[in-house]
């Protein structure tokens, strides 16, 4: 799934960006960091896979809400950005969500 994602980016960075991103990409200072991100993108996608197993695929579409709520703390105490408009309501309805979903799962176990 990534080498065929940067195959289908590719041919954008190349027309906004230009080669020069790419060659830049390449340089011994970038190098580290190019490796970096594909081993934390590995290992992401062996986790969410290995969830998916684990749990089923109803867990895994519950991942982006529950990394809403995580990563959004994380975005206003690291990166200083504020909270958006709905977000309190956001999170009740989604703890509200997980809650209904457990306590069905758990009912017919």
């Amino acid at each position: 799934m990534l080498i065929c994602g940067a195959v289908i980016t590719l041919p954008f960075a190349l027309i906004l960006e230009g080669t020069t991103a790419v060659s830049l990409m390449l340089q011994p200072p970038m190098l580290p960091v190019l490796v970096l991100a594909i081993v934390v993108f590995v290992a992401q996608y062996a986790a969410m896979f290995r969830l998916q197993r684990i749990a089923g695929p109803v867990y895994m579409s519950q991942i982006g809400s529950v990394a809403a709520l995580v990563g959004s703390p994380a975005a206003i105490l690291i990166l200083g950005e504020s909270l958006p408009i709905g977000f309190v309501p956001a999170v009740l309805l989604i703890i509200a969500g997980l809650v209904i979903f457990q306590a069905r799962t758990v009912t017919h176990s």
